[in-house]
C-alpha cells in the first residue's frame, strides 16, 4: 500500500510517502510561500523522485488541525481533490493525537508518565492543548491513552489555571 500524507498545520508543512509500512521520504515545505503556493508542486515533486505519480497512490493521510486555519484548508482540499480524482480513501489525522502518540513512544525505554499534555501554539498568545491520561490497565504492548480533557484552545495560563485542580488530585 502506498500512502501520500499531506500535512499543512504548521507554517511550512510537510509531506510524507509511505509503502506498505515504510517510510520512503519526508519533506518540509518553503515557510516563506504559501501551501496553495507551493503543495501541489512539492507533492508531485515528491512523487517524481520515486517515479511515481498520483495515480499510484493507495491511500491519502491528511493532518485535520489543530493548526493554521487557511493551512488545513489547502491541505484538506488538496487532499480531498487527489482522492476523488482517484477513487482512493482518505485518512484524517488528529495533531494532538499525533503528539501523544511520539510521546507514548519516546517514554517506552522509561517509567511512563501519568498524563502526556500536547501543546500545539495556536498563534495570538494561545496553545491547543488537552489531557490524556495512561490506561495502564490496558492489553497490548503499549499503554493505552485516553482522552481526560478535551482539546480547547486557550493562553497558556488560563489552560493551567484551570485544570491545576485537576492534576493536583491526580499528583
Amino acid at each position: 500500500m502506498l500512502i501520500l500524507a499531506i500535512e499543512t498545520a504548521t507554517r511550512p508543512g510537510s509531506l510524507a510517502l509511505a509503502q506498505d509500512g515504510q517510510l520512503l521520504e519526508v519533506s518540509s515545505g518553503e515557510p516563506s510561500r504559501t501551501h496553495g503556493e507551493r503543495l501541489p508542486g512539492d507533492a508531485q515533486a515528491l512523487l517524481s523522485r520515486h517515479n511515481l505519480t498520483t495515480r499510484a497512490i493507495d491511500c491519502y493521510a491528511v493532518a485535520l488541525g489543530p493548526g493554521s486555519f487557511t493551512g488545513l484548508r489547502v491541505g484538506i482540499a488538496t487532499t480531498q481533490g487527489l482522492a476523488l480524482a482517484h477513487q482512493k480513501k482518505v485518512v484524517g489525522i488528529s495533531v494532538i493525537e499525533t503528539l501523544v502518540h511520539i510521546g507514548s513512544g519516546m517514554s517506552a525505554n522509561t517509567r511512563a508518565p501519568d498524563f502526556l499534555v500536547p501543546w500545539v501554539d495556536g498563534k495570538r498568545a494561545e496553545v491547543f492543548s488537552a489531557i490524556y491520561e495512561r490506561n495502564s490497565s490496558a492489553k497490548g504492548s503499549e499503554d493505552a491513552w485516553q482522552i481526560k480533557i478535551e482539546p480547547v484552545a486557550a493562553t497558556p495560563e488560563t489552560l493551567l489555571e484551570r485544570w491545576s485542580p485537576y492534576l493536583e488530585n491526580h499528583v
